[in-house]
């Protein structure tokens, strides 16, 4: 097979589905993940069925929901059948996907941070912004400490001690956060705290974010610390996946015109 210019492809794939009636909302989905297929690869990268599998491993290791990979690979599975190899489909789906959990949308979660201020919710809506707008986990809030939010940045390292992974406050909750902690008179230790002094715990968070959602109206299903985390992936993938459109089409338009000038002609 000869080396593929993805970004084409994609978009004929984009088109022949939508001849069959797809929808814009679902082409628009189908658009990003794609995208972020191609900005997964090694540039000059050949697709071949390697080429899913690698992708593959690499949303499982993302923190991505199960449902969420799922969705990618069957629009996998689309793609390359568009491409006439069915022989790169994959069929390894997560099987036990458990109670449902559909996905917040970003107007649901502006609701919840909304909803916290009107309520006087301030720790809630920090934890809100925190885990939704800045991609920390639950589990990684302890290292979330009065010296980290001066530094604007948050390490933290793997329990194996093998690798360590940096997430950046936004200089917005960053601020937030500084106010946050003068006011309450934290000096060290992790921001959010219980009454006592100890690190939140997640059935606190959980309780806190549920109760702001039933005044937000937001589904309980979807007021959660996993939908939160989950649309901050979602966000992410979605802002690579068009930084890596604007990209290709930029790259396009540099050969474009250099073909003007310099290119053989073919008459």
């Amino acid at each position: 097979m000869e080396k593929t210019m993805l970004p084409p492809q994609i978009e004929r794939f984009l088109a022949a589905q939508r001849e069959k009636g797809c929808q814009e909302a679902t082409l628009s989905q189908y658009r990003n993940i794609l995208f972020s297929l191609c900005n997964s690869m090694a540039p000059g990268e050949e697709l071949t069925a390697e080429t899913g599998r690698r992708w593959r491993k690499s949303l499982d290791q993302s923190g991505l929901a199960p449902r969420t990979v799922n969705v990618r690979i069957s629009v996998w599975n689309r793609f390359v059948e568009f491409l006439r190899q069915p022989e790169w489909q994959m069929d390894d789906f997560h099987r036990d996907l458990g109670k449902d959990h559909p996905q917040l949308t970003r107007e649901e979660y502006l609701q919840l941070l909304s909803t916290a201020r009107q309520m006087g919710k301030e720790q809630t809506y920090l934890l809100i912004k925190t885990v939704g707008g800045a991609g920390v986990r639950m589990r990684e809030l302890p290292e979330l400490t009065v010296n980290a939010v001066e530094q604007g940045t948050l390490c933290i390292r793997a329990a194996n001690d093998t690798r360590t992974r940096k997430v950046s406050i936004p200089a917005c909750l960053q601020k937030e956060l500084l106010n946050f902690i003068h006011r309450r008179k934290i000096t060290q230790g992790p921001v959010f705290q219980s009454q006592n002094g100890t690190p939140l715990s997640r059935v606190v968070a959980h309780r806190n974010i549920r109760g702001v959602g039933r005044n937000a109206k937001v589904p309980e299903n979807k007021a959660n610390l996993r939908c939160l985390s989950q649309l901050y992936d979602n966000t992410q993938a979605d802002i690579r996946a068009n930084a890596a459109l604007l990209f290709q089409r930029a790259y396009d338009q540099i050969m474009e015109h250099e073909q003007l000038t310099v290119g053989w002609d073919l008459r």
